[in-house]
């Protein structure tokens, strides 16, 4: 279809940034300067950089081996890592040993090598960096170890083959999509090092039943192990402090779970929530419930999201009250009308909402008003605006309860969302927005006069106007002209749901036709880019 561009704005989210920075779609090019500094050697079948200290670095492999042994010397050189892309496409190679001396494997060393089934690491191994083994599809067996301290993003994302990991001792968290779309996963062996499960870590592992997080875990990010359609029991940590928006989202097989009261705060669809496709929206999973401690964080969001709750004591953790100055009673939030006592917040309706709502809340605590919140109020063309009381930091904006937002944080005040990310508003009034009473609208009696004219017997054509449907461009989610790793990054931030897309854009999104928008989309923009793929 021809494309017509539209401007968007993704320019000054960082969150964007760092995500299309993990993503490492392009191959690295070197400049003419970076040529100069670095000189390249070739040696056999590979070529090599020499490091400041004179050790060697891989920097490309052109030989066809099934079986490879990585040089421990290059000319005499000894060999300390494995540099970005070296090893990327390989589709000759089968098996991999990594030898002793080896400390690091760079962003897509070994990335699409699609025939790699085995791959033996060194204890000298300390750092696995950004995609270094994604879409290694055959890839069935990892034993990361404890020397290693840093896995990176997207490290082993969409190896499909891959059973059972087993992490290193030394690292403190498990990065962002580090494992998504790993299917065949049915054990993972999480260390007690750990401290924060990264987002979009686990997702889409429909191998995964049971899942235990150790003691020494505080953090559960965003869609951690989202659409893991198979997982049936979860055993969860008395060190877990934070479970974040859509962590355990579209788990239809997980029925119960039980929240220490360590948990301090449960962020949108955490628990108990499925997508949709046929009403494109999250539902409730039909008899989920959530165990925990009355009064706790666990209680708070089962009475929010209006799913059950069984409990198994009281809480300890102090309660969110806002105390009155005065007397020391507690009292409910501000009154939004009260002047000085609300930031004024906007919200571009860029999804075609046809009832705007906003719910908000103090972070950490509950909203002073029940979901779906209030309806908003509209400004101009599609800018909509609500005064948040005093104490409310965190608002979702929605269609009356459905196609939501993620949860996001109020910037401040005469701030607006695109559904991209927050900018300030310049149009927005330097006085207080008021909205004006609209008057009764009475209607004045009709008098039918009779009319002796006989009726006309031609026949009355209606004319039917109809909307042209936009055009678009499959991957070009962002319908800017080109299909870049920003549509990629889109599509993951969708399916974490921290933007919500438009009819037009879930339609060159879903570029696999299944219907969901999804990882699996997101991976095959991405193969489109590094031109894995000539079409969709």
């Amino acid at each position: 279809m021809k494309k017509q561009k539209s401007s968007t704005f993704l320019a000054c989210l960082l969150v964007v940034t760092m995500l299309m920075t993990m993503l490492c779609i392009a191959p690295y090019t070197a400049s003419a300067a970076d040529e100069e500094e670095t000189p390249v050697f070739t040696s056999g079948d590979y070529q090599y950089s020499l490091s400041d200290d004179g050790s060697a670095v891989i920097v490309k492999y052109t030989g066809t081996e099934t079986n490879l042994t990585v040089p421990t010397e290059l000319d005499g050189n000894r060999v300390t890592a494995i540099g970005g892309y070296s090893f990327e496409s390989c589709t000759s190679i089968e098996s991999v040993t990594i030898p002793k001396g080896i400390t690091t494997i760079g962003d897509n060393a070994f990335r699409f090598c699609d025939k790699l089934t085995t791959i033996s690491l060194p204890e000298t191994l300390t750092t696995i960096n950004n995609g270094s083994f994604s879409f290694c599809e055959k890839l069935d067996n990892v034993s990361v170890p404890d020397s290693v301290t840093s896995i990176g993003n997207f490290a082993f994302q969409e190896c499909a083959a891959l059973k059972n990991l087993k992490l290193s001792n030394g690292i403190d968290a498990i990065n962002d999509f580090a494992y998504t779309g790993c299917e065949s996963l049915t054990t993972i062996d999480i260390p007690s090092s750990v401290k924060t499960i990264g987002q979009n870590s686990f997702a889409h592992c429909n191998g995964l039943i049971n899942v235990v997080i150790p003691e020494g875990v505080t953090l559960i990010n965003t869609a951690a192990f989202s659409y893991c359609d198979n997982i049936t029991s979860l055993s969860l940590p008395n060190t877990l402090e934070t479970v974040n928006a859509f962590a355990f989202c579209t788990c239809p097989k997980l029925m119960e779970v039980t929240v220490p009261d360590s948990v301090t705060e449960i962020t949108n669809k955490a628990f108990g929530y499925r997508w949709d496709s046929d009403k494109w929206d999250y539902l409730k999973v039909d008899g989920f419930v959530l165990k925990g401690y009355t009064g706790s964080a666990a209680d708070r969001y089962a009475q929010e999201s209006g799913i059950s709750f069984v409990s198994i004591g009281i809480s300890q953790q102090p309660q969110p009250t806002t105390v009155a100055p005065t007397t020391g009673e507690p009292t409910s939030a501000p009154d939004p009308t009260e002047p000085g006592a609300s930031t004024t917040v906007y919200f571009k309706n860029n999804a075609g909402h046809t009832d705007v709502y906003a719910y908000y809340w103090p972070k950490g605590g509950h909203g002073p008003i029940s979901w779906p919140g209030v309806a908003m109020t509209k400004v101009k063309d599609d800018i909509y605006v609500i005064e948040v009381p005093a104490g409310n930091n965190m608002i979702i904006f929605s269609n009356n309860g459905s196609n939501k937002t993620g949860d996001l944080d109020i910037p401040g005040n005469n701030y607006i969302y695109d559904g991209s990310g927050w900018s300030v508003y310049a149009d927005a009034p330097t006085e207080p927005v008021t909205t004006e009473p609209t008057e009764p609208v009475t209607t004045e009696p009709v008098t039918t006069v009779s009319d002796t004219t006989a009726p006309s017997t031609e026949p009355t054509t209606a004319v039917v106007t109809t909307q042209p449907e936009p055009e678009y461009t499959l991957g070009d989610v962002n319908n800017d002209g080109e299909i870049t790793i920003t549509d990629a990054t889109l599509v993951l931030r969708a399916n974490a749901g921290f933007v919500t897309l438009t009819t037009t854009q879930i339609k060159s999104a879903d570029v696999n036709f299944d219907g969901i928008v999804n990882v699996k989309d997101a991976t095959l923009i991405q193969k489109y880019i590094a031109e894995l793929i000539t079409q969709f």
